[in-house]
């Protein structure tokens, strides 16, 4: 591969959409409806049987939505993780106002007619009453319950409880002691372990979360993020050149691919449950990749993202 060429053909693009990339969707009630309850779906499908009473999610973006979206269908205590402040409160008491209208009216799970790119996808996208049944979203939904959630929204990163509903926003959050070991039931992210540069440790330490059999559940885009116009262009660089002309604290990525997040995974002591993934429209020319992706196990070529359910 000829270096300069790619430098020249890339530079302005590059800058172009690292200054142009936006968070994602998450100040959409219903994108946060969305997730959550394709996350429920899948999980319950792959032996999550009781409803994860605390839960953690990295990266929420601009909004808690999809946490207050658990909150709403039964979870108790919920940390939202990040690198930079994004979210809100008057933006987050907006979007739970509309989220309980959304569970009150048992509204269908948005599809890909409204979120063509959203994952993972679903067999169907009907409400999913056989988990969250009516006698159950009675209690989840009852107007104190749903009082004490806004009053822990109200009273963000109190450690006193509102009927045990209780709900922190910590940033930045990596490195710190802010979650006891064996204290979470359900770890989850939507297109943020590819953002992750100490992938591992990140994964040892959500590990150390987690209780005994507690589950997490990752979307991770393996693609470019439109820095460059092949999905898989961000693996033509060498490491050095990337990390000098690319690599920006607006918009990092990690480039590893889904063996390497599997290898990991499996490596810490998860028990691997489920992965969902899929398959880009056109697969790499090998000798067009940096060298140190050439020789990538032939699976990682033909998946751009996956959805990952492991279990502790």
């Amino acid at each position: 591969m000829e270096i300069k060429p790619l430098i020249i053909g890339s530079i302005k693009r590059i800058s172009f959409n690292l200054k142009h990339a936006k968070l994602r969707g998450t100040d959409s009630a219903e994108y946060c409806y969305s997730v959550w309850l394709r996350n429920l779906v899948h999980l319950n499908k792959n032996g999550m049987k009781n409803h994860p009473k605390t839960i953690v999610e990295l990266g929420p973006g601009n909004s808690i939505g999809v946490g207050l979206a658990a909150l709403l269908t039964g979870s108790e205590k919920y940390y939202g993780l990040d690198t930079t402040h994004y979210a809100n409160n008057k933006d987050n008491l907006i979007i739970l106002n509309k989220l309980i209208e959304l569970f009150n009216k048992r509204t269908p799970i948005p599809n890909n007619n409204e979120f063509p790119k959203m994952n993972p996808k679903l067999e169907n996208y009907s409400f999913p009453k056989e988990i969250l049944t009516e006698d159950y979203l009675k209690k989840a939904l009852n107007q104190q319950r749903i009082e004490n959630i806004k009053k822990a929204l109200l009273n963000i990163n109190s450690e006193g409880s509102h009927n045990n509903i209780r709900i922190f926003y910590k940033v930045p959050w990596f490195g710190k002691n802010i979650i006891k070991n064996k204290e979470v039931d359900l770890i989850f992210s939507q297109a943020v372990m590819e953002h992750i540069l100490y992938f591992k440790k990140a994964y040892l330490i959500m590990y150390n979360w987690l209780k005994e059999k507690g589950f997490m559940c990752h979307q991770i885009d393996y693609k470019s993020h439109t820095i460059t116009k092949k999905w898989y262009g961000h693996w033509q660089y060498p490491t050095l050149l990337w990390n000098k002309v690319v690599q920006r604290k607006d918009c990092l990525l990690n480039r590893k691919t889904h063996s390497q997040h599997l290898k990991i995974i499996k490596e810490i002591g998860f028990k691997l449950i489920k992965q969902i993934k899929v398959k880009p429209k056109n697969k790499p020319t090998k000798e067009k990749l940096s060298k140190e992706f050439q020789n990538l196990p032939e699976d990682d070529f033909i998946t751009s993202s996956a959805f990952i359910i492991a279990q502790k």
